[in-house]
């Protein structure tokens, strides 16, 4: 028995929205219940942004394991084309793999050293240490799939590099800005949950844009995307992909190439 679901990136990109715009209201509106009217009933940490094992979080981890899902697909199909951007494919699947594990449990937060910190005498917007590894990380991907990204279509390549700069801002430039607050007037209030509302909020909106992204690249190759469920012997069927290279350079969906 199979059960086909076809998925419509369109679609799939509002409902996430929505989402998105759901979570923020509600993080937003806790934690202005919690410090302008010190409502702090614990039902609320179910919707708190900078916390773990809640809503938020779960959107968050299931966003990015999303795209990991998606990348290993290319990267399968591509691999199938003799596609040379296989392995970078692939590498990317294995990153946001690691991204969404590192959302549910918190793995960065090992590095979060106060007291070297405060040693090594680093200025407050280093207060969190994993931000040094990260920001080295991600230098190192810009270089590593910098001539991958040249050869995706122009309207991923566009897209996509929306995506990582929203999420990066907000992953690593706003915890930044939020160590530097905190550094000099703490945590404990309205302005420090805030800032760190906006960094949430700016990583789930380039997760979704990346996934988004990802949905209509595969379906520009058959101008539709399914999922097959094979409840018999097999647990995943195949993902419609077309026969195309899919490091080509040129988009189906670009009237203005050849």
């Amino acid at each position: 028995m199979e059960l086909k679901v076809a998925l419509s990136a369109r679609r799939v990109l509002g409902w996430l929205l929505v989402a998105v715009v759901l979570l923020t209201l509600a993080g937003t509106a806790v934690q202005v219940a919690k410090y302008a009217f010190g409502y702090r009933e614990g039902w609320t940490r179910l919707f708190n942004l900078d916390r773990e094992y809640n809503l938020p979080s779960l959107f968050s981890t299931g966003l990015l394991g999303g795209c990991a899902l998606l990348l290993r697909a290319i990267g399968q199909r591509a691999a199938a084309l003799g596609d040379r951007w296989a392995p970078s494919w692939r590498l990317l699947g294995g990153i946001f793999t690691f991204l969404a594990l590192d959302e549910w449990f918190s793995i960065h937060e090992i590095l979060i050293l106060p007291d070297l910190a405060k040693w090594a005498g680093l200025p407050g917007f280093l207060k969190q240490i994993w931000v040094i590894p990260a920001a080295i990380a991600v230098g190192w991907g810009a270089w590593r799939f910098w001539p991958f990204w040249r050869q995706l279509p122009p309207k991923l390549r566009g897209r996509s590099l929306l995506a990582g700069c929203l999420y990066v801002s907000g992953a690593l430039l706003m915890e930044m800005v939020g160590g530097a607050y905190s550094a000099d007037q703490g945590q404990q209030n309205l302005t420090y949950a805030l800032l760190t509302v906006v960094e949430e909020v700016a990583e789930m909106l380039g997760t979704t844009l990346f996934l988004w992204a990802l949905l209509v690249h595969l379906g520009s190759w058959s101008g539709k995307f399914s999922l097959v469920l094979d409840l018999g012997d097999r647990t995943l069927g195949d993902r419609t992909l077309g026969d195309r290279t899919l490091g080509d350079r040129r988009d189906p969906q670009d009237p203005q190439q050849p």
